[in-house]
């Protein structure tokens, strides 16, 4: 793409991107004019799960490689498993409903 043509783009979409969403076209309804405004929640509420996430993490080390070897043959044995039938041959006709006119 030359300079011309990246300049025709960045201009469309930006005059896209100017533009109001369709929703914006909708009046509000009485309900929700008078519905409370939502309550927020502190920021700072959330800093100490991410520390302790970060910290768990962290934690993990060297285990990170046994972790996700773990989790590989794992998601084999779940793709083997899914890609076995369930019911032998037998099973299934012996399972199956009679067909018209059978016992």
């Amino acid at each position: 793409m030359d300079v011309r043509g990246a300049a025709v783009l960045m201009l469309v979409a930006g005059l896209v991107g100017a533009c109001a969403p369709r929703e914006a076209q909708y009046e509000l309804s009485e309900r929700a004019a008078a519905a409370p405004a939502p309550k927020l929640i502190p920021t700072q509420d959330f800093a100490e799960p991410t520390a302790e996430g970060a910290a768990a993490t962290a934690r993990l080390g060297e285990d990170r490689s046994a972790l996700a070897a773990r989790a590989a043959a794992l998601q084999g044995r779940a793709a083997a498993l899914s890609a076995a039938p369930l019911l032998t041959e037998a099973e299934r006709a012996r399972l199956a409903p009679p067909a018209e006119g059978e016992p």
